[in-house]
């Protein structure tokens, strides 16, 4: 049975099977069963989990796109920066594009 000092990365994980799997797997951001558990179990964003393992979003994102019955859902409000930086012309009224540029 591992511990969390037996592998590399700066979580604590209560299941033994994914800190197993932690410690024996080259790659373990390309296991389903662990992005699942980090993504569903410990609510990690994508964003989160890119930290965790010094890759990509991008890269999580076209490793979970193989996998059947999962996908990352948005854990902290929004997906993308759409939601928090993205305007519309109808916030600016009747000046539409003029008032907008």
């Amino acid at each position: 049975m591992y511990t969390d000092d037996d592998h590399s990365y700066d979580c604590h994980v209560p299941s033994n099977r994914i800190r197993q799997a932690l410690v024996e797997l080259d790659k373990p951001w390309k296991s389903k069963q662990v992005l699942q558990y980090f993504h569903e179990k410990l609510k990690y964003s994508t964003r989160q989990l890119a930290d965790l393992f010094g890759v990509a979003r991008q890269t999580l994102q076209d490793v979970v796109r193989e996998f059947d019955d999962f996908n990352f859902n948005p854990i902290h409000g929004h997906g993308t920066a759409y939601h928090a930086e993205q305007r519309t012309l109808d916030e600016y009224g009747s000046g539409g594009i003029s008032e907008f540029m």
